[in-house]
């Protein structure tokens, strides 16, 4: 049986009964080969259609995705509150622990590590009705200072380092999705990157109320790098191929998928605008893996209808956690 051709003819029968004809374009998650196969066989068979594909983030699809109406909003800002709840319960269970010669450990003195602290951010989520597909990062020193990396499993977890946890889960079974970053330092942050996290929250609290419907993205990526460089920071501006300093965008659309639409690349060609209803992510961050430390703050922020913009799950911004006495 020839399952490409056998849904072509499953969708040859659709389009007769509901009169489809002309440009039809395709969208999904399924493998694309056998999806295009079945297409073609579809083209075929009803030469008065023809599939077409779209960009990404300038489809149909995505742009009906650009905004989220008020049912759309509780059901982000529901993971929103088991996420920050997760979180809540992570940073206890950091500071459960006790500090031997640098790194946590348990009771029986063996050495907390990133996969136990990973395991117990799955089981939590779940607990609380929300799905990782796509993991999390709880990166560690120098692992911090690099934007995507998730964490080494068997890192011990050490005092005075920062720790970027970032984390994005979506609605059990799939639906909308929600991201949220902290960066922590267990006992106490050097002074270098107790610096370099109050010029991330100056840069965040500054574009946080610079968001408003109309703004085009790309403005708002440009005046976060600005904010960065006037503090002493390189960024992609001036610096494209710097690994150091403010090296990734500010921001993201959020949904369905963890990256939506609005972009706010650099990209000349880049057009897209915030409008009221836009749900995006806001996270200005700092990385210097050769000094061992990396900063991000993130949250997720919806453009309410009265234009103001709002953090759907808010959680507190400290650096530093505070460890019980030995």
């Amino acid at each position: 049986c020839d399952l490409s051709l056998a849904g072509a003819m499953l969708l040859k029968r659709i389009f007769e009964e509901l009169g489809l004809r002309g440009r039809v374009a395709i969208y999904g998650k399924v493998e694309v080969g056998p999806a295009w196969t079945s297409c073609r066989n579809l083209e075929q068979m009803l030469p008065e259609v023809e599939i077409v594909g779209e960009g990404r983030l300038d489809s149909v699809i995505a742009r009906a995705r650009l905004t989220k109406d008020v049912q759309e909003i509780e059901r982000i800002r529901t993971v929103g509150k088991a996420v920050t709840a997760v979180v809540a319960d992570v940073a206890s269970f950091l500071t459960s622990h006790q500090v031997r010669d640098g790194p946590l450990v348990n009771r029986e003195g063996v050495p907390l590590t990133v996969g136990e602290v990973k395991r117990k951010i799955n089981l939590w989520l779940a607990m609380r009705g929300a799905d990782n597909p796509k993991g999390c990062i709880f990166a560690v020193g120098r692992e911090a200072g690099i934007p995507h990396s998730a964490g080494t499993d068997d890192n011990p977890i050490p005092v005075g380092q920062t720790i970027i946890f970032d984390i994005y889960p979506c609605e059990a079974g799939g639906g909308y999705y929600f991201d949220f970053t902290r960066t922590w330092c267990l006992g106490h942050a050097p002074d270098e990157v107790q610096a370099a996290y109050e010029d991330v929250i100056a840069v965040y609290e500054k574009l946080f109320t610079a968001l408003r419907p109309g703004g085009f993205c790309r403005d708002y990526q440009i005046q976060a790098c600005e904010l960065f460089e006037s503090r002493g920071h390189p960024t992609q501006l001036n610096s494209p191929k710097t690994t150091d300093g403010y090296v990734h965008s500010l921001a993201h659309g959020i949904g369905l998928e963890v990256h939506e639409a609005p972009s706010f690349s650099l990209q000349a060609a880049n057009k897209d605008r915030l409008q009221e209803g836009s749900v995006i992510t806001l996270e200005p961050g700092l990385y210097y893996p050769e000094r061992g430390f990396g900063v991000r703050i993130e949250d997720t922020v919806w453009i309410r209808p009265d234009g103001q913009p709002e953090v759907l799950a808010e959680f507190p911004k400290d650096l530093v956690l505070r460890m019980p006495a030995a």
